[in-house]
C-alpha cells in the first residue's frame, strides 16, 4: 500500500484564542450543531447546556462578578467536559462565520 501526501507543510503554528470559550456565541453553536444533529430532542438538551452558562463581567472595582446584558447568549464554562466536546464538533466551522 502507497501513501502519498496531497500537500506538503513545513510549518506548524499552535496558538491560543484569547478568552475563547467565553466568546462563544450560542446562536451560531447551536445553529452549526442543528445542521448535523436531525433530532429535535437532543438540540433541545444541547441547547439547555449551551444556555446554562453565560460569560460575566467584573464591576469596575475588580470585585462583584454579575452578568451583563450585553454578553447574554456567549460563553461556556472553562474545563467542562461538555464545552470541550462541542467545540471540537464546532471549531472547524465557527472560525470562517
Amino acid at each position: 500500500m502507497k501513501i502519498q501526501l496531497v500537500h506538503k507543510y513545513n510549518d506548524i503554528i499552535s496558538c491560543d484564542t484569547r478568552k475563547f470559550f467565553a466568546n462563544i456565541d450560542h446562536q451560531i453553536l447551536l445553529n452549526i450543531l442543528g445542521e448535523y444533529i436531525p433530532d429535535k430532542d437532543i438540540m433541545w438538551l444541547l441547547g439547555n447546556v449551551v444556555d446554562s452558562f453565560e460569560t460575566v463581567s467584573v464591576a469596575s472595582d475588580g470585585n462583584h462578578p454579575r452578568p451583563s446584558l450585553e454578553r447574554r447568549g456567549y460563553g461556556l464554562p472553562l474545563g467542562n467536559l461538555t464545552s470541550a466536546l462541542l467545540v471540537m464538533a464546532i471549531q472547524p466551522n465557527y472560525a470562517s462565520r
